[in-house]
C-alpha cells in the first residue's frame, strides 16, 4: 500500500521586520495579520499541517506563545538563513511537499492554492505562479518537493539563496520538473496590482477593506482588494 503524501504550509515568519516592524502580529480590525493568513490555509483541507517557521532568536518568543495558544506546529531555526529554516523545519517534520507561506500576503488564493495541491500526485519538483507571473503581487503559490529541495541545498552560494527560499530554483529551472499556473483572466493588467503589507500605508489601506468589505474572510478575494481600490502600485 502507497504511503499517504504528507504535505505542510510554513509560514516564514519573523517580528522583526525592517520596513514594518511587529507586522506579523499587528492587528487589523482585532485580529493579528498571520491570523488572516491561516483562516484561509485551513480551507484547504488537504493540507495535513501548519507550521509558524520562526528564529531562534528571544524577539520571536511572542510569535511562538502566539503559535502555541492556536494549537499550531513551531519550528525555529535560524534567523538569516531562510532557506535552511525552511529545508529543517520541513525535515523536522517529515514532510513530502512543503508550500511556502509569506504572512505579508495576507489574501491567499485558496482555489489556487486547492489547484497547487491537486497537481501534487504529479510529482513535481516546483509548483509555482510566479514563472512567469499573471497574479498580483501578493498572490503567489510556492509548493516544493522537498527530497528535491534537500539535495539542491547543497549547491547554495549566494546571499540570495539563502534569503530567498526557491531563488536558486528559478535561476537553474531547466534543473527541475516544475508547473507553472497561469491566470486565465486577461481582461487586465494584474501586475499594476501589489496585495502585500510591507509597510504602514498597506497595513492601513487593508484595515480600510476589511471594513468595507463584512463578508467571512474566507469568502473574500483578490478581485474584492482590487475592486476597492488603493493596492496599484
Amino acid at each position: 500500500m502507497n504511503r499517504k503524501i504528507k504535505i505542510g504550509a510554513i509560514i516564514l515568519a519573523r517580528c522583526d521586520s525592517t520596513r514594518l516592524p511587529g507586522k506579523v502580529l499587528r492587528k487589523l480590525n482585532g485580529k493579528p495579520l498571520i491570523w488572516y493568513c491561516l483562516e484561509r490555509i485551513k480551507k484547504v483541507k488537504e493540507i495535513d499541517l501548519i507550521i509558524v517557521a520562526t528564529s531562534d532568536k528571544k524577539n520571536d518568543d511572542r510569535l511562538a506563545k502566539y503559535a502555541n495558544q492556536e494549537g499550531l506546529s513551531i519550528f525555529r531555526g535560524s534567523k538569516e538563513n531562510v532557506s535552511e529554516r525552511f529545508l529543517e523545519c520541513s525535515k523536522h517534520f517529515m514532510l513530502d511537499y512543503a508550500i511556502r507561506i509569506n504572512v505579508d500576503c495576507p489574501l491567499i488564493d485558496i482555489k489556487l492554492l486547492r489547484t497547487g495541491v491537486s497537481l501534487i500526485k504529479k510529482n513535481y519538483d516546483l509548483i509555482t505562479n510566479v514563472y512567469p507571473r499573471t497574479f498580483p503581487f501578493g498572490i503567489i503559490l510556492e509548493i516544493v518537493k522537498v527530497k528535491k529541495y534537500a539535495q539542491i541545498f547543497q549547491n547554495f552560494l549566494s546571499a540570495d539563496h539563502f534569503e530567498h527560499v526557491t531563488q536558486y530554483m528559478y535561476e537553474n529551472i531547466n534543473e527541475f520538473k516544475f508547473y507553472n499556473l497561469i491566470n486565465s483572466d486577461n481582461s487586465k493588467n494584474f501586475l499594476k496590482y501589489r496585495l502585500t503589507i510591507d509597510n504602514i500605508k498597506h497595513l492601513k489601506n487593508f484595515r480600510k477593506f476589511l471594513k468595507i468589505y463584512p463578508k467571512q474572510w474566507t469568502k473574500n478575494d483578490f478581485y474584492d482588494a482590487i475592486r476597492f481600490g488603493g493596492f496599484e502600485i
